[in-house]
């Protein structure tokens, strides 16, 4: 992250980023490196490594766009790459 992001948690397990004078497709990738390094690195858990995946969903905004727009389009695209079956990167615009 760079000092162009603003990082936060939403819920118990939901967590959000909003990336300042990003095109959606470096976010895309950025996004697609964090999950396959969060798959990648076993955690040790009681004794017993396991590994975690994420998803995540991906919304652009515009200047005319509202706080709520953009969490409803981030959440539907969190919503959907979780009906993919998870572990997945989704962008919804």
């Amino acid at each position: 992250m760079s000092a162009l992001n603003i990082f936060g948690r939403l819920d118990d397990r939901i967590f959000a980023i909003y990336f300042f004078n990003a095109s959606t497709k470096n976010v895309f990738i950025w996004a697609e490196k964090l999950r396959v390094k969060i798959a990648r690195k076993p955690i040790t858990v009681v004794s017993k490594q396991t590994t975690f995946t994420v998803s995540i969903g991906i919304a652009s905004t515009t200047k005319k766009d509202n706080v709520d727009e953009v969490l409803h389009n981030a959440n539907l695209a969190l919503s959907k790459a979780l009906e993919k079956g998870g572990n997945a990167v989704l962008n919804v615009n």
